[in-house]
């Protein structure tokens, strides 16, 4: 990622772009929901260091990718995904599906 400051809703469409070309191949229903996983996904990069955040004079707050943040939030899922059992993913993506 370039070392710029995205709009959070810009990085949602981004993110949600690149999941919805890679998850073509199991249909339209898990292209469907690539925005809501790309906004759960944005959030929790986001709280867990991520991107740095910074508050706008007129509003709102940009984001910009930190990756050393990203690397370490990356590899806290990982490990999570390594010490849960068999429902871990379908446990902490239940929100997904309301």
């Amino acid at each position: 990622m370039t070392g710029r400051w995205f709009p959070y809703s810009e990085l949602e469409f981004i993110l949600a772009d690149k999941i919805r070309v890679d998850v073509r191949q199991f249909g339209k229903a898990a292209q469907d929901a690539a925005g809501p996983v790309a906004k759960f996904y944005l959030d929790h990069m986001i709280a867990a260091g991520g991107f740095e955040n910074k508050a706008q004079k007129f509003g709102g707050t940009m984001h910009q990718y930190d990756a050393d943040g990203f690397r370490a939030a990356l590899d806290g899922l990982k490990a999570d995904a390594a010490t849960g059992d068999e429902t871990y993913w379908q446990t902490t993506f239940a929100e997904l599906n309301t």
